[in-house]
């Protein structure tokens, strides 16, 4: 009887002890089951910001893009009108006329550029005139002895600042002996 007590009294404390451990996995296996759902939940929560994340790069990139396009048309008086890029404007009696960029003219219509790439565009003409406005010093004009070679742009924000548009009106004709704003060589 003595023996079986105190086996029985071991297999008590024992059983005490298998108890508090079963206690033990059950509290764990509550907090493992806890932790899941909160690392799903922030797995979730990090897919989101993922995708936000990937969209506002995206959203960035198509507005720097925007930001550092620029659009470009060269042709004669008569090209560029017949292209609807340019309108003239001023009264009946041709006082004030001034020729300018058609505002109904779509980016379409231009050769597309970014203006980070491209500092210098070809020209190839005896007389250019610009038909939309660029800030002196923003650029310049390189020329041989018979003509006007290409449109030199020295600093394209500067140049880009007033307006993404660029229109420039060319000719190989003899030039007028009016018009402030055109640049013209004549061979001899």
């Amino acid at each position: 009887n003595k023996k079986f007590n105190q086996v029985n009294s071991k297999n008590t404390e024992l059983q005490k002890f298998i108890d508090g451990l079963n206690e033990q996995i059950n509290a764990k296996e509550t907090d493992i089951i806890f932790l899941k759902d909160k690392l799903n939940e922030l797995k979730t929560q990090l897919d989101a910001l993922n995708l936000t994340y990937s969209n506002q790069v995206k959203e960035s990139n198509v507005k720097a893009d925007n930001f550092n396009t620029a659009y470009f048309a060269i042709g004669t008086h008569s090209e560029l009108k017949k292209q609807g890029l340019i309108v003239k404007k001023g009264n009946v009696i041709s006082i004030g006329n001034m020729t300018e960029l058609n505002q109904g003219a779509t980016e379409s219509m231009f050769s597309k550029i970014d203006i980070n790439q491209t500092t210098q565009i070809p020209i190839a003409a005896n007389r250019v005139k610009l038909i939309t406005t660029h800030p002196a010093g923003s650029y310049n004009l390189e020329d041989t002895k018979l003509q006007i070679k290409k449109l030199v742009i020295l600093n394209p924000q500067k140049f880009w600042s007033v307006s993404k548009y660029l229109i420039i009106e060319v000719s190989n004709d003899k030039p007028s002996p009016h018009g402030t704003d055109e640049v013209f060589f004549w061979p001899d």
